[in-house]
C-alpha cells in the first residue's frame, strides 16, 4: 500500500506507518528541497510543516540525528548516572549538596536538572502502602444512603482514611 499524500504530493502520517520511515522521508523532501535552493518559507509551505520542524531538518546530516536514542531522550547527566544513584543509596537526597558535587566534578548544569533526575530515582523506589481507592458504586452508596443506614464499617469516614 503506498503512502498517503495531501494536495501537494507531501507524504502524510499514517496510523500504521512507523514514526523513523516518516522522519526519513521528511528529511529527504526537505533535503531535496535545500539542494534545487528552497529556502525555509518555501520549504514550510510546499510540506505544510511547522518551520520548527523544517529547520530541525535542514541542521541534521542524517535522519537518525532526528531520530533520538532508543531507550529515551538523553540527559546531560547520563555519565553521572551511577554515581547519583550511589550517592542516593547512601542516603544523600539533597539536590544542593548533589548540584555542587556535580560542579566539583566539572559538570556544569542546572539545579533543576539534578532536581528532575533524583525524581525519576524517588519514583523508581519503594512506594509507600496507601489503601485502595474505593469503587464508583461504594462512593455512590455512601452519598445516597442515609449515614444511619449504613454499618459501621462502611463509613465514610472510612473512605477518607479516618478510620
Amino acid at each position: 500500500m503506498a503512502p498517503a499524500t495531501d494536495i501537494t504530493g507531501s507524504v502524510t502520517r499514517s496510523a500504521t506507518e512507523p514514526n523513523y520511515a516518516i522522519v526519513h522521508k521528511r528529511h529527504a523532501a526537505v533535503h531535496a528541497l535545500m539542494a534545487k535552493g528552497a529556502g525555509i518559507g518555501f520549504i514550510v509551505s510546499e510540506l505544510r510543516l511547522d518551520p520548527k520542524t523544517v529547520r530541525k531538518c535542514m541542521n541534521a546530516a542524517t535522519p537518525e540525528e532526528l531520530i533520538g536514542s532508543p531507550t529515551g531522550r538523553q540527559s546531560s547527566l547520563d555519565g553521572h548516572a551511577h554515581y547519583l544513584t550511589a550517592r542516593w543509596a547512601e542516603g544523600c537526597r539533597s539536590t544542593s549538596l548533589l548540584h555542587r558535587e556535580l560542579a566539583g566534578r566539572g559538570l556544569k548544569v542546572s539545579e533543576r536538572t539534578v532536581r528532575r533526575f533524583l525524581l525519576r530515582l524517588k519514583e523508581g523506589a519503594e512506594p509507600t502502602a496507601r489503601p485502595p481507592a474505593p469503587k464508583n458504586r461504594e462512593v455512590t452508596t455512601m452519598i445516597l444512603r442515609h449515614p444511619d443506614g449504613l454499618p459501621e464499617d462502611d463509613r465514610v469516614t472510612r473512605l477518607c482514611g479516618e478510620s
